[in-house]
């Protein structure tokens, strides 16, 4: 991350910005929502797959000048079955012990370390079930960790009533609570109902909480606007991730089982990861389906698949450049696969230029192709398989009658007789056009631009940065991330998935993703290079990232060509959000006035639609050198987003050489 921020931070600028009024979201399809009463609401989600995104409307938080949003882990709960008599009515309600009155606690976590911890951010208690007429509960701090509740250490109560068809909730608020809180005690009441009789209660209660580990990534991301106002109604998305393994990210959500989360909000950049969730704290549940197991893991190294009986997985592969060796692990818990499966490892080409990011399925094994089965005898399988450039697909089927999770690890060594690394430039894919990649360099650095849609269509970018490929390992696999604007700096820089860049050819590479929860891979070539152009008497290179030193948080992107300059400028709009304009002229020159468009299109794992341009105003470059010159913009952006963007700064290059012979 400090290498990120060091080499991007100039592009993560301020300017002169207009404040306007928020656009409107379209939640993604894969997650449905519904909003039931809580602490700022609680959400029940549901999944059809381990992955996906939501997007959450909120309101009633306040002012958030500086936003930054963050997902707890998530807690699959403990259930209690608990058995109680009527409260005869006591004139105490703390006074214990009684019939119809029930305590336990549930630990706080406030774990620190330089490179572990664990911070609890919410307790979550929830009655689902009784045959009592009335189920009461309360929650509180115990402040004084006694195990007992008092008046004064009380957070939250609820009622549950027979016949009323909904779950009562309890959250407790754990933002603020150091490690001297050792415990949240839950007090459970029957207030009436037959005294010769006992009830039964069913109760769920959670924990999430947040983990420092270096680097802190969960695979489940939340972004929204960079600042807001007080009580303002916006939209959070919220997205779990369809895959594990990389960077450490947890196993993707198991099915049939309900998880509690939380998001956590933050107007202002938290102190430390225990103040996360200091200004807005939404709780959550999801539940996944069983199924729909057969996701893109491209990016991973190792991930736990899990196969239903007859379910197989076709879509996993690993793109190799050029003469390898496949490193791989396919093992059930303790070497016994409760049912049998059956595995193959084979070559298909690399894709074409598709109209859709979809992976096509892995062909039927030839007779070259890798077998091999799991079973409860044999549960476990190493390979190391010398292989040759292609997509080559890991595929398994479960035809057994229990479901069954297999621990699978691939690694791709690296690749001989590949082409070189993905040169500088900009990418895209032309049965997908509207969206694309610029890739640039500096130093030993390689940096990408995504210019892309929403799941509403509206514009957004995304960012990676790493050490620059080489030939000995010419795939370049990043973190992906999206930015947030305050109104006049940086608010936030969130990571929201990943990227992989595989060069197939001197123009053409492969390009892969996790981003929302879901993954995608399409085929792109090169739009354009880094071109040398005559120049004041000489020849010089524009190509490149271009910033204006005294403003950070933005930039443009330029592809300067003989015969057009194209550029991509990237800022926010009224609420913070990253957004971006495109522009052409003809013939690159010292001084041009570029119209800028605002597109509307696809989000990356959407049906393709050809985008459309809305022109919002102009971007004017003046170049004094190949390094050195000046941007204005005058942008308003259209409909339903909001906003304007208003700068004449001198800028600077930040990636590409100026110089001739790149």
């Amino acid at each position: 991350m400090l290498a990120f921020r060091t080499f991007i931070a100039p592009l993560l600028l301020t300017a002169s910005f207009a404040l306007a009024a928020a656009a409107p979201c379209v939640a993604s399809t894969s997650i449905q929502s519904a909003a039931t009463a809580g602490v700022f609401g609680f959400h029940e989600l549901s999944t059809t797959g381990p992955g996906g995104s939501v997007t959450l409307p909120l309101s009633g938080l306040p002012a958030l000048p500086s936003a930054s949003f963050t997902t707890s882990g998530l807690d699959p709960g403990t259930w209690s079955d608990l058995t109680l008599g009527v409260d005869p009515g006591t004139s105490n309600l703390f006074q214990l012990p009684g019939p119809g009155k029930l305590l336990f606690l549930l630990p706080n976590q406030q774990v620190t370390g330089t490179d572990f911890g664990v911070f609890s951010r919410a307790a979550i208690i929830e009655i689902e079930s009784s045959d009592a007429p009335v189920v009461n509960v309360y929650a509180g701090y115990d402040r004084n960790n006694n195990g007992l509740p008092d008046d004064a250490e009380l957070a939250c109560q609820g009622s549950w009533h027979q016949g009323d068809g909904n779950t009562t909730h309890c959250v407790v608020d754990l933002h603020a609570e150091s490690a001297s809180t050792r415990n949240v005690w839950v007090l459970v009441q029957i207030p009436q109902g037959d005294a010769a009789q006992t009830y039964h209660v069913g109760l769920i209660s959670a924990v999430p909480s947040v983990g420092y580990v270096l680097p802190l990534f969960t695979g489940n991301t939340a972004t929204g606007p960079g600042h807001t106002a007080a009580n303002e109604g916006f939209d959070v998305q919220l997205s779990f991730s369809s895959s594990a393994g990389f960077r450490g990210r947890p196993t993707s959500i198991s099915p049939g089982i309900r998880y509690f989360g939380a998001l956590l909000v933050n107007g202002t950049p938290a102190s430390s990861i225990t103040r996360l969730g200091a200004d807005g704290l939404i709780p959550f549940a999801i539940t996944r389906m069983p199924g729909a197991d057969d996701v893109l893991d491209a990016l991973d190294d190792n991930t736990t698949l899990v196969l239903e009986p007859g379910e197989s997985s076709l879509h996993r592969f690993i793109d190799v450049p050029g003469d390898s060796k496949i490193l791989l692990t396919t093992a059930c818990a303790n070497a016994t696969c409760p049912s049998t499966l059956d595995f193959y490892l084979t070559r298909a080409d690399f894709p074409g230029f598709s109209a859709s990011a979809d992976i096509a399925p892995a062909p039927a094994p030839g007779t070259d192709a890798v077998r091999w089965t799991l079973d409860a005898a044999n549960g476990a399988a190493n390979f190391n398989i010398p292989v040759g450039a292609g997509r080559w697909y890991i595929a398994a089927h479960n035809r057994g009658a229990a479901e069954a999770q297999v621990y699978m690890y691939q690694y791709r060594q690296g690749a001989s007789a590949a082409p070189a690394p993905s040169a500088p430039g900009a990418y895209y894919n032309p049965q997908r056009a509207g969206h694309g990649i610029f890739v640039s360099r500096s130093g030993d650095q390689q940096v990408l631009y995504w210019y892309t849609y929403g799941a509403d269509g509206a514009p957004v970018w995304y960012v990676a940065q790493g050490t620059a490929p080489d030939g000995n390992f010419p795939v370049w696999v990043q973190p992906l991330f999206r930015l947030s604007w305050n109104g006049t700096a940086l608010a936030s820089i969130e990571e929201v998935g990943d990227i992989s860049v595989t060069a197939i050819s001197t123009t053409d590479l492969i390009y892969s993703w996790h981003l929302d929860g879901v993954g995608g891979s399409e085929r792109l070539t090169l739009l354009g290079a880094s071109t040398c152009l005559p120049f004041q008497g000489n020849y010089a290179n524009f190509t490149g990232q271009w910033f204006a030193p005294a403003q950070a948080g933005y930039g443009v992107d330029v592809l300067a060509l003989p015969g057009q300059q194209f550029d991509v400028f990237y800022f926010y709009d009224a609420l913070g959000e990253p957004r971006w304009a495109a522009g052409s002229s003809g013939a690159f020159a010292e001084h041009t006035v570029l119209t800028m468009n605002q597109l509307a299109g696809f989000c990356p794992s959407c049906a393709y639609t050809p985008a459309t341009a809305t022109p919002i105003g102009t971007l004017t470059m003046d170049f004094s050198s190949a390094a050195q010159g000046s941007y204005a913009t005058n942008l308003a952006l259209a409909p339903p987003l909001s906003g304007t963007w208003n700068v004449n700064q001198p800028i600077a290059r930040l990636t590409g050489d100026p110089t001739c012979g790149l």
